[in-house]
């Protein structure tokens, strides 16, 4: 029988070498993510009016280089340790930080970063200026765009109380029993509070469907108008002659001298609520504008939100993978030193 011999490969990964130059990236990290703490504080200046000016720039510069640097001298050790396989080794260095690093909510890698920013945020916050702007915005309302709406419009308020009526009571209870609503004495005032109705219904309405706020805004605007110019066109002098002369007993002088009295009257209040009618819809159509404005600036500010988290995806993958062929390459050249001078 012919026998063979077949050489085995030799096991040629080192874990040994690999946590030696992860545990090389987790010390150079802290060691970098103080000095970058320190440099992120050296530029903060106080009396300034915009104390963190560039601040993030510069710490997100150093966080970059810091995470280059760790993984290149981690993946040197691994290489130099293993003496062989530099470049597995060195992405295998890469790999196990990376898997760390999120086991521990990113804190070594990231340590320059949240470091530097939580000393320049307590900075900022002491000093005021350019940090306290940033931190107000229109979502201060409790309640949010609801809450800004309600609000405003309980801010404008609205009186329902009318100058006193001096129509003598016969003609007041002959208009009131006259088939025309506008005539009846408490017309005006039921259209006050018809008004306030409809404000506290759409306050309602925006509490319960905030994403139709402006069309129920802009129905409530639409309604006051309406109301407005209702007033305008409903009292005439002949429907009130009619009616005090059908339904009192009242001479034909009587009913001439009532219907001027009432009509001083009526012209009196009906210039009061149309103002105050007036004065309500304008109210809210500056709400609707200040509704425009929360709307487009939070917007804005979501789009700002947005593109800085993927600026700062792009700019940490980007960091990784070129960590990953520097770790890679060290890795190598650890090796090859390795292969060239003995320890």
């Amino acid at each position: 029988m012919e026998t063979h011999s077949v050489a085995a490969m030799p096991r040629i990964t080192s874990w040994g070498a690999i946590m030696s130059g992860v545990i090389t990236v987790l010390a150079i990290s802290v060691l970098l993510s103080i000095l970058g703490t320190a440099l992120g504080f050296s530029i903060v200046e106080p009396y300034s009016d915009r104390p963190v000016s560039g601040v993030g720039t510069a710490v997100t510069i150093w966080s970059f280089v810091s995470i280059l640097f760790s993984l290149a001298c981690g993946g040197y050790v691994a290489g130099r340790l293993a003496g062989a396989a530099g470049i597995s080794h060195g992405f295998l260095v890469w790999a196990t930080t990376l898997i760390l690093a999120i086991v521990i909510s990113s804190f070594i890698i990231g340590g320059a970063l949240r470091a530097a920013g939580g000393i320049i945020g307590s900075v900022a916050a002491a000093t005021g200026g350019a940090a306290s702007g940033m931190a107000s915005s229109l979502a201060d309302h409790k309640d949010g765009l609801p809450g800004m709406i309600n609000d405003s419009l309980e801010q404008m308020g609205l009186d329902t109380g009318l100058p006193a009526d001096q129509t003598p009571k016969n003609a007041a209870a002959a208009l009131q029993n006259s088939n025309i609503e506008a005539l009846k004495p408490d017309y005006l005032s039921k259209q006050l509070s018809a008004a306030k109705a409809d404000v506290h219904h759409a306050v309602s309405a925006v509490m319960r469907n905030p994403d139709s706020a402006d069309r129920i805004m802009g129905n409530l605007s639409d309604r006051l108008k309406q109301r407005v110019d209702g007033i305008a066109d409903d009292i005439k002098r002949g429907d009130v002659h009619q009616a005090l002369a059908q339904n009192s007993a009242m001479s034909a002088e009587e009913v001439n001298q009532a219907t001027d009295s009432v009509m001083r009257y009526k012209q009196q209040t009906t210039a009061v609520v149309k103002e105050r009618l007036e004065d309500l819809a304008q109210a809210v159509d500056k709400t609707r504008g200040e509704m425009e404005q929360w709307k487009d600036e939070a917007r804005q500010q979501a789009d700002a939100a947005a593109k800085t988290i993927a600026k700062s995806a792009v700019w940490s993958f980007i960091a990784l993978l070129i960590g990953a062929v520097v770790g890679a390459y060290c890795g190598l050249w650890g090796t090859r030193t390795a292969n060239r001078y003995a320890f």
